[in-house]
């Protein structure tokens, strides 16, 4: 009955810091919105992506 009880408050207490680390991952990504510059994804989220070229097939 013990070890039960300790499994339930160590799943409870997980879960909540789970939640806390999304949150605050969240927060950090929202949070570069704000500072031109600083994200690493700007650069892509403002180049056009270019597929790139089909092949070609020779034939002879």
């Amino acid at each position: 009955m013990q070890k039960q009880n300790t499994t339930e408050k160590r799943q409870a207490l997980l879960f909540t810091l789970l939640r806390i680390s999304f949150g605050v991952i969240y927060t950090w990504f929202g949070m570069l919105k704000f500072f031109p510059g600083i994200s690493p994804a700007e650069d892509l989220a403002r180049k056009p992506s270019v597929p790139p070229d089909p092949p070609t097939s020779s034939t002879c």
